[in-house]
């Protein structure tokens, strides 16, 4: 499988299905068309690994499901904390995320990841199975992240931009974004990220933004060298898919030359109750 293209779907933090079925649409064409150069994988929390592994495909395969985040999302989270989107968002992955893309447990430490907490845990976690699974037999990686995952997918790209260990793969690793909805023009995933953002104190955007854009700082509560509005902004060249038909959407939006319309997913029944 060296050779071929890796595409990892990661449509959301929490068990929206809403924002991953239409992702399966997507993942089975390219596995029944392209699958000699393609292999599609999902990654997400363990409670949405049933969502992934009950669509069954033709061929009886299911695809591969890696679960992040285990330790702030442990299994049956998502059916304790029923509430609206805003509060079962757990700030502290983005600090996991943040952590995970230093090369080696002491330099995590030294950035503040508390050694026996659940951050440090899923840190370590996620960047041990994205350097020694994910990426280790892929020629190219596409990380599609969804409108929500925005934020973690830009953590994500400054990794590569820093040239960090686990996240190698020079101009071979790329991000894109799935809209599962038709969203206002001005409400675009960098807005999202920024919004998100926001909810941390002033002094944590300050940290957060030292650990993950430059983690050479000296200090990671000095003042980042990028404005927040800056810091997103990598987020315009992302490639963003829509999977509904233009025709759907009002005739005067206009998204701009990065946003796809990709037409209506349907995805069939799943195989499982």
């Amino acid at each position: 499988m060296a050779d071929k293209i890796k595409i990892i779907f990661w449509p959301d933090v929490y068990k929206e299905q809403g924002h991953w079925l239409p992702t399966l649409a997507w993942a089975e064409y390219i596995h029944n068309t392209y699958g000699d150069k393609f292999v599609v994988e999902y990654m997400g929390i363990e409670d949405c690994r049933e969502i992934v592994e009950n669509y069954i495909l033709d061929d009886g395969t299911t695809f591969k499901f890696h679960s992040i985040l285990k330790n702030l999302y442990p299994k049956g989270y998502t059916n304790e904390i029923m509430t609206t989107p805003g509060t079962r968002w757990k700030p502290e992955h983005i600090w996991a995320l943040a952590y995970a893309g230093f090369d080696n447990d002491s330099s995590r430490v030294k950035a503040g990841a508390g050694e026996t907490s659940l951050i440090y845990k899923d840190a370590c976690d996620f960047n041990k199975l994205w350097k020694d699974t994910i990426i280790k037999d892929a020629s190219k990686v596409l990380v599609v992240g969804g409108y929500f995952t925005a934020l973690e997918l830009l953590i994500m790209h400054y990794f590569c931009e820093n040239d960090k260990d686990a996240f190698h793969l020079g101009n071979d690793l790329h991000f894109a974004i799935s809209t599962t909805y038709l969203r206002h023009p001005e409400e675009d995933p960098a807005i999202h990220a920024l919004q998100n953002l926001q909810s941390f104190s002033y002094e944590q955007q300050k940290k957060l933004l030292n650990v993950v854009e430059d983690d050479e700082s000296e200090d990671v509560y000095d003042e980042p060298d990028i404005s927040l509005e800056d810091f997103v902004s990598p987020i315009a060249d992302f490639h963003e898919f829509v999977p509904c038909a233009r025709l759907f959407d009002y005739s005067h939006y206009s998204h701009g030359p990065k946003v796809h319309y990709v037409e209506p997913c349907i995805t069939k029944e799943l195989g499982k109750n």
